[in-house]
């Protein structure tokens, strides 16, 4: 039996954190789902394999021990091959599609063939239109606030091409077929990914022990609003847990999926016309029309403006889920702000109220500072990587 390593890479939004929570643990002689401590792959990987430490990974600056932790990541993946053999291997993380370019690729391949003799790779593609209105959805609950479709859109020539390139190197093709729930049974991704592996399907859970929430388009237009006006979220604390319950409670205000509008995207794709031509030709088929609905967000007005409207139904879901409405005049920034007040027990009277909004005040100046600064340095990092670029490094 040739062993192999198959890599399950994603993309994020096609279904990637129920499969790999389905299929953890699975093992049926000939095939394992390899145990790294976590269903999803992407951190131990990351561990592994980068050139340095992910931004943010280190609270402070200190990195003196991304060496050893690097070092103990490896050992732990080979030690994990190691215990499988000699089944093949299952390896997911959606992370793998957007690691940045670099060695990390070649790393990983060559660790990998240490214990294996053949690797395949496997992507699921999810179309631009409904990928950014899921990613638009995802992002307002941790305080996305300005309606970029550049920070939405999917960038599929990045996230894939270097596994085009390192798997035509080893004698094969990446594996990239359209994330199309309609065409798999039951509209089950894990069941396509199981026939198409060869696993075995009596041995999979049949239902997922976890899956991603998402907000409706009520949701997220609510959300949108309020840090539109208010700001970033915090980053830690008590504050941030109070926001993450807001969120978990938000689930199921409303009944409209989030569209955006073909009006909205038709100009901004056809800019990424090449990264659509050249990511439609390695999954053998175009894109399908985006899908429409009662609710599509055309821009930011629009979105602050719809998310107005639902003052009273906002005001009514927050009564029913136990808390205490704060305005009267059923303004959505006030009636979001309050229900984060009333989750950290704080009183909600209006000098309290006047005491956070300064709180946010300085908050805002603070997270500007730093994002400008983070702009200008990833600018300066874009200009160096562009300088050192050869001028002939084409994409096939």
């Amino acid at each position: 039996m040739t062993r192999q390593a198959i890599l399950h890479l994603g993309m994020h939004k096609t279904g990637t954190t129920t499969l790999q929570h389905r299929l953890a643990g699975y093992d049926d002689g000939e095939t394992r789902y390899l145990d790294l401590g976590y269903s999803n792959h992407s951190i131990p990987l990351k561990l592994a394999y980068l050139d340095e430490p992910p931004r943010g990974f280190y609270a402070s600056d200190d990195e003196s021990d991304w060496p050893a932790e690097r070092a103990a990541a490896r050992e732990k993946i080979d030690a994990a091959l190691r215990a499988a053999a000699p089944a093949s291997v299952i390896l997911s993380g959606e992370e793998l599609s957007t690691f940045p370019p670099g060695l990390f690729r070649p790393k990983l391949m060559s660790h990998l063939r240490r214990h294996v003799s053949d690797i395949r790779a496997i992507g699921y593609v999810r179309d631009p239109s409904s990928f950014m209105a899921s990613d638009f959805g995802q992002r307002v609950q941790a305080g996305f606030r300005q309606f970029r479709l550049s920070r939405l859109y999917p960038r599929y020539r990045f996230r894939f091409q270097g596994w085009v390139h390192v798997m035509r190197e080893s004698g094969r093709e990446a594996e990239l077929t359209l994330y199309d729930p309609a065409a798999y049974p039951g509209g089950d991704v894990v069941a396509d990914f199981v026939a198409r592996v060869g696993l075995d399907a009596e041995r999979v859970p049949p239902t997922a022990t976890y899956a991603n929430p998402s907000l409706t388009a009520e949701g997220a237009a609510v959300f949108y609003a309020w840090r539109h006006k208010d700001g970033p979220s915090p980053l830690r604390g008590a504050e941030q847990q109070a926001q993450i319950d807001l969120v978990n409670l938000m689930y199921g205000f409303g009944r409209n999926p989030i569209r955006l509008a073909p009006e909205t995207l038709e100009h901004f794709l056809q800019a990424h016309g090449d990264d659509l031509e050249w990511i439609q030709e390695r999954i053998g088929r175009p894109f399908p029309p985006a899908k429409e609905g009662p609710v599509m967000f055309r821009d930011s007005d629009h979105i602050v403006s719809y998310a107005g409207s639902l003052g009273p139904e906002l005001a009514e879901w927050l009564f029913e889920k136990g808390l205490e409405p704060v305005n009267k005049g059923r303004n959505v920034p006030a009636l979001m702000r309050g229900a984060v007040l009333q989750i950290l027990g704080v009183e909600t009277s209006r000098a309290n109220r006047l005491r956070y909004r300064w709180d946010i005040y300085k908050r805002n100046r603070e997270a500007d500072r730093r994002a400008r600064a983070d702009r200008l340095r990833r600018e300066a990092e874009r200009a160096a990587a562009a300088a050192a670029q050869p001028a002939n490094s084409t994409g096939s």
